[in-house]
């Protein structure tokens, strides 16, 4: 305790030496912020571990068909993918907000927007008829082993994820708060002129 207060009998009388461990302290102050934050974007905004790209895989549709997800970008065009599941609060949230903003977003940018649920084997007839009573007029698809998911080291959902045209994931979200649908459009005009 006295080598901390004789530290700061020192500092008090010394302006300069004064001036420089305030300079210090304030860029550490600014590095640990920096860092922080980071860290903060790296936990909550991309998950640990996130697959940068779209994996070769297969979904199925409602109806039952296997779908290729790489075929999607195909059509040239930046995609949203959105993990969900029937039980999940927030997720139909999120895509009910999605699907009211979804055609004047569709004026703006030409994009495809792909909801795959994760509801396992046993739920799959009552994602068909949950999805048939909402009329999201986007693309649903079904990842009932959680494959994708896996493959995509996704953790938990609502997870969201939008590619460019080249297939690689420029940005994800992990969570839902009303708002947060906002960003998509906001990311999607970042990536839109892309080549």
């Amino acid at each position: 305790m006295a080598k901390h207060f004789r530290f700061w009998l020192l500092i008090n009388r010394a302006p300069k030496l004064r001036a420089g461990v305030l300079l210090f302290a304030t860029l550490c102050g600014t590095l640990f912020a920096t860092l922080s934050g980071t860290l903060f974007a790296t936990l909550f905004v991309t998950p640990l571990g996130a697959q940068t790209s779209l994996p070769n895989l297969f979904a199925r549709s409602l109806e039952g068909k296997e779908v290729r997800l790489a075929d999607f970008l195909k059509e040239g065009k930046p995609l949203v993918i959105s993990f969900w599941a029937t039980w999940c609060n927030p997720c139909v949230e999120e895509l009910e907000a999605v699907s009211q903003r979804f055609e004047s977003w569709q004026k703006e940018i030409n994009f495809k927007f792909v909801a795959i649920s994760v509801d396992d084997a046993r739920s799959t007839s009552k994602v068909r008829s949950f999805v048939s009573g909402r009329e999201w007029p986007f693309t649903v698809l079904l990842d009932a082993n959680q494959e994708i998911m896996k493959a995509m080291n996704i953790s938990s959902v609502p997870f969201t994820m939008i590619l460019n045209k080249q297939g690689v994931v420029k940005y994800s979200h992990s969570g839902y708060i009303p708002g947060d649908e906002n960003t998509i459009i906001k990311e999607l005009k970042k990536i839109i002129d892309e080549k």
